[in-house]
């Protein structure tokens, strides 16, 4: 995420939040926002137990040795629509309206309650102590460090409940801005550090011959953080893997160029960012094809091999039934195998060795044609 702004949607509340970029480094990335409260209320105890106070603009705070004058402030914020990442601090920052010298502390607690219907008798009780501060004037900020508990709310349920009360009984009131006010609001303020995460490996990855020394390479961008994508290269599909090009972000095509006339080459691509590298793309082969005086698709309509690559029974689909006997070759031009085509089918089930081969079809009355298979 870089700087800007998003908008958090909560109930009613609907509130853009800045989001600054505070560093960067060994593709790390932090990042500040800042959040208004989902709800905030207070309540108060004794003969008031069962009221509400949650259309209040002030937060109130107070404990002494009356019951009736206790006094609780709830706030909640929602984290959901942030980026998901480790929290380096989150500090709570609540506006004192009114403030004398006091130590409030902020206290964990669950997410079961909402400020329209929130009173001393139905509110979730006190969890763990976050932090307590002490007070000592009016208008101005405070602020709880809340930065473990809102790290492991952010991995669980992501929602964030706070108690703000005087664990002393110092009988001293304190009064906050609730967000009902209109400015100066409680705010929780997260700086978080996202790790770049390895990229997503390219999809749909496909590879077309284009003219007798050029094959064409097309893909899908599946990630959003690569740095580069790379290509490589192969004879056999198998082994001897050579990289062959290193694409800008965002590449999706690629042209191989200066290639051997009725060759196959085999290719897979992958990602790659300073995190680490995607996963392999699945491999894909095409022939550099001659196109003079012939159409590519009507070419490769003209004779279909399958499956290929082969173990066993190779299928040759031609819209010429007169190819009748085949001679198999390996890479540098030495004769394999020859023998018959029957029913459109080459018997290489006895067949032993392993990698990609020239297969040259041949009829008394058409020309010889050369085709690559593979052979696993």
């Amino acid at each position: 995420m870089r700087s800007g702004t998003i908008t958090i949607t909560a109930g009613e509340l609907s509130e853009t939040i800045s989001v600054y970029q505070s560093g960067y480094s060994n593709g790390d990335e932090k990042s500040t926002v800042v959040l208004n409260p989902l709800d905030d209320a207070y309540i108060r105890g004794g003969t008031y137990s069962g009221t509400n106070y949650g259309s209040e603009t002030e937060l109130i705070v107070k404990r002494g040795s009356d019951s009736n004058f206790f006094r609780k402030s709830y706030v909640k914020f929602d984290l959901s629509g942030l980026e998901t990442g480790n929290v380096t601090n989150a500090v709570l920052r609540l506006y004192a309206n009114k403030a004398n010298s006091c130590m409030i502390t902020a206290f964990e607690t669950t997410d079961n309650w909402d400020e329209s219907t929130l009173s001393w008798d139905n509110a979730p009780i006190e969890g763990n102590a976050l932090d307590a501060v002490e007070l000592s004037a009016s208008g101005q900020y405070y602020e709880w460090d809340i930065t473990s508990y809102v790290n492991a709310q952010s991995s669980e349920d992501g929602v964030v409940s706070i108690i703000l009360y005087d664990a002393a009984s110092s009988n001293t009131q304190i009064v906050f801005n609730s967000k009902e006010v209109g400015d100066n609001l409680p705010e929780l303020e997260i700086v978080y550090e996202y790790v770049l995460s390895e990229p997503n490996v390219p999809g749909d990855l496909t590879a077309i011959g284009r003219s007798s020394s050029q094959i064409e390479l097309k893909w899908v961008d599946s990630a959003s953080n690569e740095d580069s994508i790379i290509i490589e290269r192969s004879l056999n599909g198998l082994d001897n893997w050579v990289k062959i090009a290193s694409l800008a972000e965002n590449t999706t095509s690629f042209v191989d160029a200066g290639l051997i006339a009725s060759q196959t080459y085999f290719y897979r691509i992958y990602a790659v960012n300073s995190a680490g590298r995607s996963n392999y793309t699945e491999i894909v082969s095409a022939t550099a094809e001659t196109s003079t005086g012939i159409n590519l698709s009507d070419k490769i309509s003209e004779i279909i091999l399958y499956p290929n690559p082969v173990n066993g029974i190779l299928y040759v689909k031609s819209v010429n039934k007169d190819y009748t006997n085949f001679i198999l070759f390996d890479m540098n031009g030495h004769k394999i195998k020859e023998g018959k085509i029957n029913s459109n089918k080459i018997d290489l089930t006895s067949f032993d060795l392993r990698g990609v081969f020239i297969l040259r079809l041949l009829g008394a009355n058409v020309k010889a044609v050369n085709k690559s298979i593979v052979l696993n």
